[in-house]
């Protein structure tokens, strides 16, 4: 599998990585120098998707509150997760660190 290294969000080009994280964090995103890091050792399946979903959101409205990101970017997942949107298998074989 090929993993997704940038991104463009309102035209501008953000680095994804995935990264070892603080136990408690599962992303962020870093507005400043436009990097959007994803705890790489046990996020799978839904949450995996949750979780790159709300960092995007992140990134494209750096405006809008927390609780609103969160709850958009579930409610997403989950319609993506039901319409049987899956990432390949192999995510962990070619992960970049931060």
């Amino acid at each position: 599998m090929n993993i997704v290294r940038t991104a463009k969000f309102w035209g501008t080009k953000w680095k994804i990585k995935f990264c070892n994280l603080d136990d408690d964090t599962y992303g962020d995103c870093d507005w400043e120098n436009k990097i959007i890091r994803t705890r790489d050792h046990d996020l799978k399946d839904e949450l995996l998707l949750d979780t790159l979903i709300h960092e995007a959101l992140h990134a494209c409205c750096p405006w809008m509150a927390e609780y609103a990101i969160a709850m958009m970017a579930s409610e997403i997942a989950r319609y993506l997760w039901r319409l049987g949107y899956r990432l390949p298998e192999d995510k962990d074989a070619n992960q970049n660190t931060a």
